[in-house]
C-alpha cells in the first residue's frame, strides 16, 4: 500500500477544486465556444483560488524558506494560461468522461509547474489533511453524516466524514488506520447528481476491476467503495 506521491497529491486536489467550481466559473475558463468568450481577467482569481485549496494541506518552500499563497498563485496563472484553447472547452463538456480526463490534464500540469518550482511538502496530522481529515466530534462533519444517515442516504460499514473546506456533498471513508475511499457529488453541472467513487489506496496485487464508478445514491457509492476496498484488501492477504 503506498500514499498518493507530491504531484499527484497536488493533481487530485487540483482536480477536485475545478470539480467544486460553480458552472459559470467554469464558463468563465473555458469560454462559450472553442476559443471564445473566455475571460482571462478572471484567471488570477482562479489562480488564487486554487492556491487557497492547495495551502490547506500541503506546505511549499523555496530556498528553506515557508512560501505564503500570493508566492505560488502566479506559478499557477502561468500554468492556465498554458492550458489550450480546446482543453480550456473540454471542460464545459457534457462528456463527463472528457470533462474527468480533462480536469486531470489541467490539474497535472498545474501539478508539474509546482513541483518544478518549489519544495513542496505534505502537512504533517493532526494540524491538516484533505485525503485524512481529523476527526471533529460534533462538529458540521458528523452533523452532515447523521443528516444523511437519517435521511436513508449513508448506511456505512466504515467510517465516513465530510471532507474540509466548502460544506459540499463529499466525504472520505477510513477503517481508522487508512483512508480507503471517497464518494462526492459533481458539483460543475447542475444536471449531474450521481455520486461519484474512488478507490485512493493501491496494493501489489490489484482487481481487474477500475478503482472508480458512479451510482444514484450515495448509501450505494458508499458500499461500492468500501467492497472494493475489502476485495482488494482479501487478494494481497490483508484482511483480518
Amino acid at each position: 500500500m503506498r500514499d498518493y506521491s507530491t504531484p499527484d497529491w497536488i493533481r487530485l486536489i487540483v482536480s477536485i477544486h475545478f470539480a467544486c467550481m460553480r458552472r459559470r466559473e467554469v464558463r468563465s475558463f473555458s469560454g462559450y465556444a472553442l476559443g471564445k468568450r473566455r475571460e482571462p481577467s478572471r484567471f488570477p482569481g482562479l489562480a488564487s483560488g486554487i492556491a487557497e485549496t492547495l495551502f490547506q494541506s500541503l506546505e511549499f518552500y523555496e530556498d528553506g524558506e515557508t512560501l505564503q499563497r500570493p508566492a505560488i498563485a502566479p506559478v499557477i496563472l502561468e500554468a492556465l494560461q498554458r492550458v489550450t484553447a480546446e482543453d480550456a472547452f473540454a471542460l464545459a463538456s457534457r462528456n463527463n468522461d472528457l470533462v474527468r480526463l480533462t480536469r486531470d490534464v489541467i490539474s497535472q500540469g498545474i501539478a508539474d509547474a509546482l513541483v518544478g518550482a518549489f519544495d513542496v511538502r505534505k502537512k504533517t496530522r493532526p494540524e491538516y489533511d484533505v485525503i485524512r481529515p481529523k476527526p471533529k466530534h460534533g462538529s458540521a462533519a458528523n452533523d452532515a453524516l447523521a443528516h444523511l444517515e437519517r435521511m436513508g442516504q449513508l448506511v456505512p460499514r466504515y467510517t465516513w466524514r465530510r471532507a474540509n473546506g466548502p460544506y459540499l456533498a463529499d466525504f472520505f471513508g477510513s477503517d481508522r488506520e487508512v483512508t480507503f475511499g471517497r464518494i462526492w457529488q459533481d458539483a460543475s453541472f447542475d444536471y449531474d447528481e450521481q455520486w461519484q467513487w474512488t478507490c485512493l489506496v493501491s496494493m501489489k496485487r490489484i482487481l481487474n476491476s477500475p478503482p472508480e464508478g458512479r451510482t444514484d445514491i450515495a448509501r450505494q457509492a458508499a458500499r461500492d467503495v468500501e467492497d472494493y476496498y475489502d476485495a482488494l484488501k482479501r487478494l494481497n492477504g490483508t484482511s483480518e
